[in-house]
């Protein structure tokens, strides 16, 4: 094997910090599930106040009910090269999902972790098919929920 094909876990670190340092996106939507065909939609702005969302609040820290699913968009700099049976040969943004089970809000730091992230879609990028970590922070004017670290 050459230099380049070897996947030392120090390269495929140094690969991971490249690729997460640009990306950018926002939280979309929080999807309550109420039964097998029944979706609730909540709005990023609406989600620290409905009873559908929070399950409990210990502390400082906020739970989210566990039929829950929360969904971020990912933007990336420039477009990255699909993998598998992709609809697409590039990309420039992937939806990522994770369960009310994986998130919590941090009250003191005001700031959503979002923790076992898997895209949603079939067209996925070799560096997500992992599953990683997400941190959102309000925006400027607080409408919004903002990526503000990608991590594992």
């Amino acid at each position: 094997m050459s230099d380049e094909e070897e996947e030392t876990p120090a390269k495929h670190e140094k690969q991971w910090q490249k690729f997460s340092k640009g990306l950018k996106g926002y939280l979309v939507m929080v999807i309550v599930k109420k039964g097998r065909h029944n979706l609730e939609k909540v709005a990023p702005g609406d989600i620290l106040t409905g009873d559908s969302v929070i399950r409990s609040q210990q502390m400082n820290t906020v739970y989210f009910q566990y039929n829950t699913l929360w969904k971020v968009n990912l933007d990336f700099k420039k477009p990255v090269r699909c993998i598998g049976n992709a609809v697409r040969e590039t990309t420039d943004w992937i939806l990522c999902h994770t369960e009310g089970r994986y998130a919590r809000l941090d009250i003191n730091e005001r700031k959503i972790y979002l923790d076992n992230c898997t895209p949603c879609i079939a067209s996925t990028v070799k560096q997500l098919i992992e599953p990683f970590s997400i941190i959102l922070t309000k925006s400027e004017k607080g409408e919004n929920w903002l990526v503000s670290k990608v991590y594992r």
